[in-house]
């Protein structure tokens, strides 16, 4: 990761994967890490996908407090919520965004809101 190695990151600064070493990363998982930490590791993986930009991680993030503040997986609870958060939010993510990030969440509901029902 770019901005890491250094150690010198500061808050909300983006890190970069640095795709060229992407091997050396590899490596070093199936050395290093236990069974559990490779599975919670795929898993991660899984759950990011799709939004692993600085927009698309703030958006699932957003999303997520949301549903666990409304207790409501309703994408009109989540518009509510993100209204009365901040006009910053409420201008940054597109609306068609925010459905999208509802439905990806969802899969994971087990997981992330068991006192939820879906």
């Amino acid at each position: 990761m770019k901005g890491y190695e250094q150690k010198d990151a500061k808050p909300f600064e983006a890190l970069e994967l640095i795709v060229e070493r992407s091997s050396e990363v590899k490596e070093y998982n199936e050395k290093n890490l236990t069974q559990y930490d490779k599975s919670r590791l795929e898993l991660i993986s899984s759950f990011i996908d799709g939004f692993e930009s600085p927009y698309g991680l703030e958006l699932l993030a957003t999303v997520d407090f949301l549903i666990q503040e409304e207790k409501s997986l309703e994408l009109d609870s989540i518009k509510k919520g993100l209204s009365n958060w901040s006009q910053r939010k409420l201008e940054l993510f597109k609306e068609q965004h925010i459905p999208l990030a509802i439905e990806h969440l969802k899969k994971y509901s087990k997981q992330l809101y068991p006192h939820i029902v879906a």
